[in-house]
């Protein structure tokens, strides 16, 4: 699936890798596709920020769902149909991958040409020590971000190794953390705006109440006080649900609902995040240098 910007010609074209258990249909509106907020968003910024976006699944469509090495040759082919067909083969590529798809873009750079991209992101997960043993980190090699969360410190300390691998390499490296995010009454209304499932100002307020109210909301801190991948918060807000306009219509199973992703986004373990996408994007265009002008 893929969009181009429609103000002027797309300075480059942004790959996007989803993690397991998800697909290329995330990222994107469409009859069947999930449009999950915070896909959505980088999709919205990197369109606005002068990109051509596609977005990628992978092989497994039945189970985990997860990247392999299987996948490497069939992306590769799909890429140069993409560059071809959006006229860009000439134009910088940049890749975004999400816990399993942030993986796979490190062992995606080892295999393409070393000049293949000009940078790449990784979202919540380090690298094996096998990415840095190829040609491409010694010659031509992309700028690389990493993006980590707070409460993660096992994906933390990974990354953190694998950036000290990269200074020593010469390799421009940058590795930020997204902390816990505030809830307001206009939280969950703020990160859908851009989601196919979007929520009402209305509805959100009244969501931030019943979780605040159930003790699922630190009133001093206004933080998260449990994991949303373990706490009840479905069956509160179903038990809620006559008092809470809107809120029948809003999916809420494990990585297809747009309130369970936010959640886990303000509880910064484990989540694909949107937050300071601005700052990927701006990486990303330092890195392309000249490139990102087409001289």
């Amino acid at each position: 699936m893929w969009q181009v910007p429609t103000r002027a010609p797309a300075k480059g074209l942004l790959l996007l890798f989803h993690g397991c258990s998800h697909s290329a249909s995330d990222f994107f509106e469409c009859e069947d596709c999930l449009g999950l907020p915070e896909e959505r968003t980088i999709v919205v910024e990197s369109l606005e920020f002068g990109l051509a976006v596609a977005s990628i699944s992978s092989g497994d469509r039945h189970f985990s769902r997860c990247w392999s090495r299987g996948d490497i040759a069939p992306t590769i082919r799909i890429i140069d149909v993409l560059q071809t067909r959006l006229l860009l083969l000439n134009r910088p590529l940049f890749a975004i991958g999400a816990s399993s798809g942030g993986g796979f873009v490190g062992k995606l750079v080892t295999a393409m040409k070393p000049e293949s991209f000009a940078g790449v992101s990784s979202q919540i997960m380090g690298w094996g020590g096998d990415v840095f043993r190829k040609d491409p980190w010694t010659e031509w090699p992309p700028a690389v971000e990493f993006v980590t969360m707070t409460r993660d410190s096992w994906t933390d300390q990974t990354v953190r190794e694998n950036v000290d691998i990269c200074k020593k390499l010469g390799v421009t490296v940058s590795h930020r953390k997204c902390p816990p995010l505030k809830m307001s009454p206009t939280f969950f209304s703020d990160r859908t705006k851009w989601a196919s499932a979007k929520i009402t100002e209305e509805t959100s307020a009244e969501i931030y109440r019943a979780l605040l109210h159930a003790g699922f909301v630190d009133k001093t801190s206004s933080l998260l006080l449990e994991d949303p991948r373990d706490s009840d918060w479905r069956m509160l807000l179903q038990r809620f649900s006559p008092a809470i306009e809107g809120i029948e219509d809003v999916q809420m199973g494990p990585d297809e609902s747009a309130i369970s992703e936010v959640m886990n986004v303000a509880w910064a373990m484990h989540e694909i995040s949107s937050g300071d996408i601005a700052i990927t994007l701006e990486f990303f265009r330092r890195a392309a240098g000249e490139a990102w002008e087409g001289t």
